[in-house]
C-alpha cells in the first residue's frame, strides 16, 4: 500500500468516526423531546428505526474493525518493505536535505535515524567524490529520467564503502527526491581484483613475448661474441699484449651481460608458463627462476641468501611453482624498508625426507601480527596500500598447492620476520625419470662434414648459427615456403633445425608437413625456440614428447655437441628423441 492509499484510508476511518459523534448528538436531542405525544404506530416506527440504525452501527462497526486491521497489516507491511529492506531508503529535499529514511540507511550512515533527518547527504559523501555527487544531483533536476552514480560514502564511525546512488523526483507536494543507496564495496572489489587478475593474465602473455623476442637476438649476440673472442685470440702476434688483453676483458664483460639477460629472459619465460600441464619439475629451477625475476624488487632492500639442496623432483607446473615462490619474494621483500640491504636477509632453503620436498623462504622484516596471520590466505586480505597489493597473492599460492596435494605455513613475529614453508610432496614418478635417464649418443669421433637445414625467420640467427656450426654445411632458409621449394630437389639433409614459433607456417605447421610429405626427414627434425606461448605449439609438443627443443639463447659449445650427437644419431639409422639432450 502507497503512503498515498495509507493516508486516505485513514481520513475514510476519521469521516465515519466524526459522523458517528454527530449522530449520537442528535438522538440525544430527538430523546428530550416529549414523548407522550407519540402514537402507538409512531412508537412502533421509532423502534424499527431504532432497530434499523442498530445493525447500521454494528454493520460499520464491522467495516471500521476491517479497517483497522488492514491499516495495521499495511503498516506491517510498509515496516518490512521500508524500514528493514536491504536497501537503503531516503527523501531529500531540493537543497540537498535528507527529510525521511529508513532503518538500513541510517546503518549505513552511522547515524540515528531520528538524528539523521535535516541532515545534508554531501555530509556522508567521501571528499574525493564530492564532484561525482554535484552532477548527479544536477542531473536530478534535468528531468524525471532516473540519475544513477557510484561514490563512496563515510559513516559517522569513519568507516568507508562504494555505494550505488539512483534517485527521481517524488510525488509529493513539496519537492524532494526519492533515493535509494545500495551497497556495491564487494562488487567494486571483486571487480577491481578481477581487473588486477586481467592484467597479470596479460602480464604473462607479454612476458612470454618479451621472452621470445629477447632470446632471438640474445642467441647471435653470444655467438658473435665468442666469435670475436676466438678471432681476438689469434691477434696475439701483431697486437700489443695489454691491447688485446683489454679486447678480450671487454668481450667477457659483455658475455656476462648476455649471460645475466639470458638468465633473465628464462625466467620470464618459464613463469609465463602457468598453464603447463603438470610434470616432473625440479623445484630448485622454479626457485631459481623467482630469484632472478624479483631481483628488482629484492636487491635494495636485503640480501638474497640460498642454500638449496639437492632434492628429487615433484609434480607440478614448473611456471605455477615459480609464480608461488616469486610472490613469496616479493612479500619478503615489501616487509622491508628499502636501504638497508646489508643488514638484512631474505634466505632460501630447500631440503626433503622420505615422502616430502621442503622450501622455505624467510626474511627479517617487520612481521605479520598474530590476530592477521590466520587471514593472509583469504583472497583480497593485504596489510599492503592498494599500489602494492591486491590481496590475491597467497590466496592464488595456497590454491596452486592444495591442488598438488601440497601446503603452505607461515609463523611470523612483528619486528623479527616471517617464514614461509612450502611442502610439496615428492613426484610419484620420482624413480621411473631416474630409470629413463638421457641417453646420450657418444660418436667415437667428432661428426664432422653434415649437412643442415636451417629454417628460422630471423636474419641474423640465419647468419650467425652457420658461423656457430662452421664444421657443417648450412642451408638457410627464412619461411616454410621457402623450405618447401628447396626440398622439391633436395633432401639430402642430415638434420633439420627448425625455429618453432614463425608467421605464417610455423615450425609445428612444418613438422607435420614433412611427417606427411618426407617422413624420414620429419624424423631428423629439432626445435629452436624463443618460447614457446601458443595454445597449439604447447598442445602439439605434449602430444610430441619426442621431438628435441633447443631453448635460445644458447652458446657455440652447447649447440655444437647437440648437433653432433643429432647428426651421428641421423647417420646411424634412428630417428631423433628427447633422449639426446643432456
Amino acid at each position: 500500500m502507497s503512503d498515498r492509499e495509507s493516508r486516505k484510508s485513514e481520513d475514510g476511518v476519521r469521516e465515519e468516526l466524526s459522523l458517528r459523534s454527530r449522530a449520537e448528538a442528535r438522538a440525544r436531542e430527538t430523546a428530550s423531546g416529549d414523548s407522550e405525544s407519540l402514537s402507538p404506530e409512531q412508537v412502533r416506527g421509532l423502534i424499527h428505526d431504532l432497530r434499523v440504525h442498530q445493525i447500521q452501527l454494528e454493520m460499520q462497526n464491522e467495516e471500521l474493525r476491517r479497517a483497522q486491521l488492514a491499516l495495521e497489516a499495511s503498516r506491517s507491511r510498509y515496516f518490512d518493505l521500508y524500514d528493514l529492506a536491504p536497501v537503503g531508503y531516503l527523501t531529500v529535499s531540493v537543497i540537498g536535505l535528507i527529510t525521511e529514511s529508513n532503518l538500513r540507511a541510517a546503518s549505513m550512515l552511522g547515524v540515528a535515524r531520528a538524528s539523521l533527518i535535516g541532515q545534508p547527504l554531501t555530509r556522508f559523501i567521501a571528499s574525493d567524490d564530492q564532484q561525482v555527487y554535484y552532477h548527479w544531483h544536477k542531473k536530478l533536476g534535468a528531468g524525471p529520467v532516473p540519475a544513477v552514480c557510484e561514490l563512496r560514502i563515510e559513516s559517522d564511525g569513519g568507516a568507508e564503502s562504494w555505494v550505488r546512488l539512483e534517485a527521481t523526483l517524488a510525488d509529493e507536494d513539496e519537492p524532494s527526491f526519492r533515493a535509494t543507496i545500495n551497497d556495491i564495496t564487494e562488487t567494486r572489489t571483486l571487480q577491481l581484483n578481477l581487473a588486477q587478475a586481467d592484467r597479470m593474465v596479460a602480464m604473462g602473455v607479454l612476458a612470454a613475448g618479451v621472452a621470445h623476442e629477447i632470446n632471438n637476438p640474445l642467441t647471435y649476440v653470444i655467438g658473435n661474441l665468442e666469435e670475436v673472442a676466438a678471432e681476438l685470440s689469434r691477434l696475439e702476434t701483431i697486437v700489443e699484449p695489454a691491447v688485446l688483453a683489454g679486447l678480450l676483458e671487454r668481450c667477457a664483460h659483455a658475455a656476462d651481460g648476455a649471460a645475466r639477460i639470458k638468465v633473465i629472459a628464462q625466467g620470464l619465460g618459464h613463469l609465463s608458463r602457468v598453464e603447463e600441464e603438470p610434470s616432473m619439475v625440479d623445484l630448485n629451477e622454479a626457485i631459481e627462476h623467482a630469484v632472478s625475476i624479483s631481483a628488482s624488487e629484492t636487491k635494495f632492500r636485503a640480501t638474497v641468501v640460498k642454500n638449496l639442496q639437492s632434492v628429487p623432483p615433484v609434480w607440478a607446473s614448473d611456471g605455477k611453482l615459480s609464480q608461488i615462490f616469486l610472490n613469496l619474494l616479493v612479500n619478503a621483500a615489501h616487509s622491508i624498508e628499502e636501504g638497508a640491504a646489508d643488514s638484512n636477509r631474505i634466505t632460501i632453503r630447500t631440503w626433503s625426507d622420505e615422502e616430502t620436498v621442503f622450501a622455505d623462504v624467510s626474511d627479517t622484516g617487520c612481521g605479520i601480527p598474530q590476530e592477521d596471520q590466520h587471514k593472509i590466505f583469504e583472497p583480497f586480505f593485504t596489510t599492503k596500500s592498494g599500489e602494492r597489493g591486491t590481496g590475491l597473492g597467497l590466496a592464488i599460492s595456497r590454491g596452486i598447492l592444495l591442488d598438488m596435494n601440497a601446503d603452505i605455513r607461515v609463523d611470523s613475529e612483528v619486528g623479527k620476520g616471517t617464514r614461509f614453508t612450502v611442502r610439496v610432496p615428492r613426484g610419484k614418478a620420482a624413480a621411473s625419470l631416474s630409470a629413463r635417464a638421457p641417453r646420450a649418443v657418444q660418436p667415437a669421433q667428432p661428426v664432422k662434414g653434415g649437412r643442415i637445414l636451417l629454417v628460422d625467420d630471423e636474419a641474423f640467427l640465419r647468419s650467425a648459427i652457420p658461423r656457430m656450426l662452421r664444421a657443417h654445411e648450412v642451408v638457410a632458409v627464412s619461411s616454410g615456403r621457402e623450405l618447401m621449394e628447396l626440398l622439391q630437389t633436395d633432401t639430402a639433409f642430415d638434420l633439420v633445425l627448425c625455429d618453432l614459433t614463425m608467421p605464417e607456417m610455423s615450425g609445428v605447421d612444418i613438422h607435420a608437413w614433412l611427417e606427411q610429405h618426407l617422413p624420414e626427414l620429419g624424423k631428423r627434425l629439432m626445435f629452436i625456440s624463443g618460447g614457446v606461448f601458443t595454445e597449439r605449439n604447447t598442445r602439439y609438443l605434449r602430444e610430441h614428447p619426442e621431438l628435441i627443443r633447443i631453448n635460445k639463447p644458447f652458446n657455440t659449445g652447447d649447440l655444437t655437441r647437440l648437433v653432433e650427437k643429432a647428426i651421428a644419431a641421423s647417420r646411424g639409422g634412428e630417428a631423433l628423441t628427447s633422449q639426446l639432450v643432456d
